[in-house]
C-alpha cells in the first residue's frame, strides 16, 4: 500500500469514527455497526465513499434528534448554524470574483459556480430563518439540490485526485461538507413553518 492509499484509508477511518461520535444515543446500534464495517471494506476509495455516506447519515440523524427532542429551537441558533455553513464559501466566492481576471476561463467559472452556494445559501437562510418565510417552490428546492451536489462533488473529486485527504480535510469540511449540510437543513426547514421549530 503506497502513501496515497494509506492517506485515503486513514481519512476513511477518521470519517467513520467522526460519524459514530455524531450519532445520537438512540442510534448506538448504527455506531457499533460503523466501527466494525470500516475494517471489512477492502478498497480504500470504497471505504472513503462509505465513510462519507456515514457522516451524512449521522449528521441527518443528529439534526432530526435535535429538532425532535426540542421543537422550540432558538432562531439565533439556526442563524448561527447557517452562518457557519455558508460564510466560508461566501468569502471564497468574493475572493474568486476579485481574482476572476487572473484565472483561466474554465477554472474561474467552475470555481465561481462552486462557491456560489455560499451567498445563495445565506440568502435562502435569511428568508427562511430571519424573515420566517419557509415556503419554497419545488423548482427552488430542486435548484438547491443541484447547487449542493455541484458544490460538494467537484471539491471532493479534486482532493481525491490530489491524494491530499489528510492535509486538506479542513478545507473539505468548510468548502464541501458544511454548505451541503446547510442546504440539506434549509430544505428540511422549508417543509414546515419555522415558527413551529424556533423560539424568538
Amino acid at each position: 500500500m503506497n502513501s496515497r492509499q494509506s492517506a485515503i484509508r486513514y481519512f476513511a477511518v477518521w470519517l467513520a469514527a467522526h460519524a459514530q461520535k455524531a450519532l445520537p444515543r438512540s442510534r448506538a446500534d448504527w455506531a457499533r455497526a460503523m466501527s466494525h464495517e470500516i475494517d471489512h471494506i477492502p478498497g480504500n476509495y470504497t471505504a472513503f465513499a462509505w465513510a462519507l455516506g456515514c457522516v451524512f447519515a449521522s449528521y441527518t440523524e443528529r439534526i432530526r434528534a435535535m429538532i425532535g427532542s426540542s421543537p422550540r429551537i432558538s432562531r439565533w441558533v439556526l442563524a448561527l448554524e447557517m452562518l457557519c455553513c455558508f460564510t466560508p464559501l461566501t468569502l471564497l466566492c468574493l475572493a474568486t470574483l476579485a481574482n476572476l481576471g487572473r484565472m483561466e476561463g474554465k477554472t474561474g467559472i467552475v470555481a465561481l459556480t462552486v462557491a456560489a452556494a455560499g451567498p445563495i445559501g445565506l440568502i435562502v437562510a435569511f428568508k427562511i430563518v430571519v424573515l420566517n418565510r419557509p415556503l419554497l417552490t419545488k423548482s427552488a428546492m430542486a435548484v438547491l439540490c443541484v447547487i449542493a451536489t455541484w458544490t460538494g462533488l467537484p471539491y471532493t473529486l479534486k482532493i481525491l485526485a490530489a491524494g491530499e485527504l489528510v492535509n486538506d480535510w479542513r478545507e473539505f469540511v468548510l468548502i464541501a461538507l458544511l454548505p451541503v449540510l446547510g442546504i440539506a437543513h434549509l430544505l428540511y426547514l422549508a417543509k414546515r413553518p419555522v415558527s413551529k421549530l424556533t423560539a424568538t
